[in-house]
């Protein structure tokens, strides 16, 4: 979980065009902000074991003069459960819920072993958890960290009390990517409700320049990949950054089959071409398992294409999807704009508010040790949060908001017992991630040769060791939490 890669609008103005372009946009956004990739299903039949229910919320859990609530969304499954069995939680994060991690994978393993209820609520201002009317930048007042913790922490105390034989269960909480995040800052402040957290691929520290994302993902290129992939990458965005400042950028509208021509006098639009490709390309590194980065080096090491630009354009098409390539900043700005609820699947213009009020995780091109050129700046998303929101976002405000976040949580040094953490070594997201272990009841376990949020599946004898090593180390931390507490 990870900034908006900003591309793909409308190549035309007609509504059907906007409609593709938009499907195109969900299929990128869908590689870095998404449900992380859900694991296999044992049987389709489960899928009738899972229910919806409702939750009433605050709108404003911190103004008591606030009166106003809203239906937050939640999806369970007590197929397991026996009374007095413990409560595992699947944290919603920037998506819609849906049934698959509570009909597979690990956790729903877990809470088959211990006889447990699986439950995901939805978080707010996602899915069909819509606190206000529209998204308008005021009604986003109310998609905050702090509101979101307080959601969940009275959903667990008010699903205890209504659920017959759950008023004296544990409850266990499992995120993943932002999911995470809330899953470690709830046992910093709500630890009384929990007994333990798994976070798998939880960025702790806020950051505005998230420089490192390129750098990890690069490095992943280089060391899943090869040197010679590595160099390719860099080079082609070296010369495209040579044509445009010499501008001559035919070859990059040709090769990229850019739905308008690319202004090298709009660094706007310079910027949004360069952040579109090379987020193609990282969005691939961020979620690897074996065989997706060799992939794309494949692509960019072929004697097919000897033109470095021509194999980098070959992937980006294939990853985007059929059309033209859309890179204007000002149908990208147009499309972050719409505040209406028009799609339950929508969540770019929420998590992209967050990013700017409270998470920063901007993926710039800042650092010289990355191979995605120089032309995706800072300057960039603080021109969108700008744009986007309201001109009082300021780069000094959204600085001084980051370092308010960090404040509230301590960053790296959440201070939380009971809590583990997992990584992939290729993730970019685990720049930001707990890496050390900073007490026993805080283990920590990097995977090798895997990218965000790819340890929730079952148990498999398939499994690497690192991997297996990371799962059987949540089962045994879970009996032990279950036991002791």
């Amino acid at each position: 979980f990870r900034f908006i890669p900003l591309l793909l609008l409308a190549c035309i103005e007609s509504n059907e065009a906007l409609q593709l372009q938009k499907s195109a946009l969900q299929t990128v956004f869908n590689h870095i902000h998404h449900q992380p990739p859900p694991p296999p299903v044992r049987s389709p039949f489960n899928q009738k074991d899972v229910k919806t229910g409702w939750f009433t919320s605050n709108i404003d859990h911190f103004n008591h003069d606030d009166h106003r609530t809203f239906q937050m969304r939640y999806l369970f499954n007590d197929e397991f459960f026996v009374s007095g069995g413990p409560l595992f939680i699947f944290i919603g994060g920037e998506w819609p819920v849906t049934p698959e991690y509570i009909i597979g994978g690990h956790m729903y393993d877990m809470a088959r072993n211990h006889s447990g209820l699986l439950v995901y609520p939805e978080h707010r201002y996602y899915g069909q958890s819509r606190p206000t009317s529209d998204m308008s930048y005021e009604n986003l007042e109310y998609l905050g960290i702090d509101q979101a913790l307080a959601d969940l922490a009275n959903f667990i105390k008010w699903i205890k009390e209504n659920t017959p034989g759950l008023d004296q269960s544990k409850v266990i909480l499992t995120g993943a990517s932002y999911a995470g995040t809330v899953a470690v800052w709830m046992r910093q402040k709500y630890e009384d409700l929990i007994i333990g957290s798994w976070a798998s691929s939880a960025p702790l520290l806020a950051k505005v320049d998230f420089s490192e994302y390129k750098e990890v993902a690069g490095n992943g290129f280089k060391t899943i990949g090869n040197q010679y992939c590595y160099d390719r990458i860099d080079q082609a965005f070296t010369e495209m950054e040579i044509l445009v400042k010499n501008g001559n950028s035919s070859q990059i509208e040709a090769e990229f089959d850019l739905c308008a021509p690319l202004d090298s006098t709009n660094k706007l639009d310079i910027w949004t071409f360069f952040s579109t490709v090379s987020n193609g390309l990282t969005s691939i590194v961020q979620y690897h398992v074996p065989g997706m980065i060799e992939t794309v080096c494949d692509v960019m090491t072929s004697d097919k294409y000897p033109n470095s630009i021509t194999a980098l354009a070959v992937f980006t098409k294939a990853i985007y999807g059929p059309g033209c390539l859309e890179a204007r900043y000002e149908l990208t700005k147009e499309f972050y704009k719409n505040i209406t609820w028009e799609n339950p699947n929508d969540m770019y213009r929420q998590w992209t508010y967050q990013t700017c009020m409270e998470l920063g995780f901007f993926q710039t091109s800042t650092s010289p040790f990355q191979p995605f050129g120089t032309q995706t700046p800072l300057e960039l998303y603080l021109q969108l949060c700008k744009d986007v929101f309201s001109e009082s976002l300021t780069k000094e405000v959204i600085y001084r908001n980051i370092e308010t976040t960090n404040e509230n949580h301590l960053g790296l040094k959440p201070g939380v017992t009971n809590v583990f953490y997992t990584h992939g070594e290729v993730d970019p997201y685990s720049a930001i991630g707990m890496k050390e272990i900073q007490s026993e009841s805080t283990p920590v376990i990097i995977i090798p040769e895997y990218g965000h949020c790819t340890d929730l599946n079952s148990l498999s004898d398939d499994d690497p060791p690192a991997m297996k090593e990371a799962k059987m180390k949540i089962w045994s931390l879970v009996e032990q939490w279950l036991r002791d507490s």
